[in-house]
């Protein structure tokens, strides 16, 4: 689904215009634009007219230049694209009524449609249209409330809000709500902090939850089904521990389905550390058999090495746990245009894998497949251009010796003088080739560490030399 469906006639037209001005590197020739948006000459220069007021009156940070047949868009550098859509998204009537369930819950259709000042008749062909949308995330607007499997009701508010809510607004509701108070309990789940944008985003997924968390009318038939290989395993179950202490916190009724919708938007949104998407995929089941033969087949293809099947593990893990638990996608645009080949690989690969693993259609899965698609054809390519292997090497120091930077620049001068060689500070979770600490833990590989001295000496330096030089080929 392309969030300007939601738009009116008019705002989705020319979102459309802007949207293709800000993919270009520099002047567009109108008529050139006229065909890509499929528009003609005088309708496209009534848009040109409207974006160009918008930025010099003030409601738009962005600049239009137009001169002759050029046009060329500048948007001022703290102008995000989540402004943008909410500017083309503010008179929508979709949006009013999507944005009005989900502060309320249910409307009588005289009373929204005097809140709207709209008629009764035009209310309901926008009712219409929103539920045509909507068929993809498995959701109708019936009797003047939203229904649907619970847990999808949430995935399409979180999406629907990351799209449309601009920076500003999202960091005002975080703090109104006090809503990364509550990230630690998470970061017990994920053994370990996230990324600050993914802590911006799960922060939006709690709100969402917890704004809808008061209506008691919450659907969780199908989401215990799709679930059940699930919740038996010991991640859930430790994952469980830590989500009823966070439901402690918020001093109201839940329920089990609520515990396990975090669990599938944390496997399946890019949040998890590699290794715990690691430990989640290690109790089997479908989607640990669809990455293993995704694993299999791109082995097949071109040797992988030790970087590349973590980094397809990750993505396997995270893109089939979307397609299993979820349907439907809110795309901000068309998406970048890929190479037709990897494109193609892309659609060959999960048509070679989803169906003989995963127990789902891909045929429901709506625009969340074009994403899972769109996503495989990057990575696909991305092995392609593959640079050397590089030989990754960590360094893990104790920093309370005070000498952990003086080491580290030390160990750069004297070894990194390989190309295919790179020294870096140790993260728990990442992969590495090698292994250089001044201090020893049990999980280490011994095969793969060097254990130094303090301080660090000669005979480190000449015999880390000698053993990078048997591991890396000149």
């Amino acid at each position: 689904m392309q969030i300007s469906q939601l738009m009116e006639r008019s705002q989705a037209a020319t979102y459309q215009v802007v949207h293709q001005l800000i993919q270009q590197a520099g002047p567009l020739v109108t008529k050139t634009l006229k065909d890509q948006v499929d528009l003609s000459q005088a309708t496209l220069d009534k848009y040109l007219r409207a974006i160009q007021e918008a930025g010099q009156v003030g409601d738009m940070a962005w600049r239009l230049d137009w001169q002759d047949d050029q046009v060329n868009l500048w948007l001022d550098q703290h102008l995000s694209q989540e402004d943008i859509l909410a500017y083309f998204l503010q008179d929508s009537i979709k949006y009013q009524v999507l944005d009005y369930l989900f502060e309320k819950g249910e409307f009588a259709i005289n009373q929204l449609a005097d809140q709207l000042l709209v008629s009764e008749a035009t209310l309901n062909r926008n009712l219409a249209q929103l539920n045509q949308y909507l068929q993809e995330f498995g959701l109708q607007i019936r009797n003047g409330r939203l229904k649907g499997p619970h847990h999808q009701v949430l995935y399409f508010y979180y999406q629907l809000y990351t799209s449309s809510l601009p920076p500003a607004t999202k960091d005002g509701l975080i703090k109104q709500y006090g809503l990364k108070a509550y990230l630690p309990y998470f970061e017990k789940i994920n053994k370990g902090t996230f990324t600050p944008r993914g802590e911006d985003r799960l922060a939006l997924w709690l709100y969402v939850t917890q704004r809808l968390a008061r209506f008691n009318d919450r659907d969780y038939e199908s989401l215990y089904r799709i679930s059940a290989d699930l919740q038996d395993r010991p991640f859930y179950q430790r994952a469980r521990q830590h989500l009823l202490r966070y439901q402690s916190q918020l001093a109201r009724d839940f329920q089990e389905g609520d515990l396990v919708s975090h669990v599938l938007f944390l496997s399946s949104h890019y949040l998890l550390s590699p290794s715990v998407n690691e430990q989640f995929l290690g109790y089997g089941g479908p989607i640990m058999s669809a990455t293993s033969q995704t694993v299999r087949l791109l082995n097949q293809d071109q040797a992988l090495d030790k970087r590349e099947k973590a980094r397809i593990v990750y993505e396997a893990g995270q893109s089939y746990s979307a397609l299993s638990y979820f349907q439907g996608f809110l795309l901000q645009g068309p998406l970048p245009d890929a190479d037709s080949s990897y494109a193609q690989a892309a659609r060959d690969l999960l048509a070679q894998v989803v169906p003989k693993t995963l127990p789902i259609s891909l045929d429901d899965r709506g625009d969340l497949l074009t994403w899972v698609q769109w996503k495989w054809g990057q990575t696909l390519e991305t092995l392609d251009l593959r640079e050397e292997a590089v030989y990754q090497v960590a360094v893990r120091l104790d920093p309370l010796t005070n000498l952990d930077r003086k080491t580290m620049l030390e160990l750069r001068q004297q070894l990194e003088i390989h190309r295919r060689l790179s020294l870096d500070p140790y993260q728990e979770g990442m992969a590495y080739d090698f292994l250089i600490s001044d201090y020893r833990q049990a999980d280490d590989n011994p095969q793969t560490s060097y254990y130094l001295d303090q301080p660090l000496t000669p005979y480190d330096l000449k015999s880390l030399k000698q053993v990078f030089q048997q591991k890396v080929a000149p």
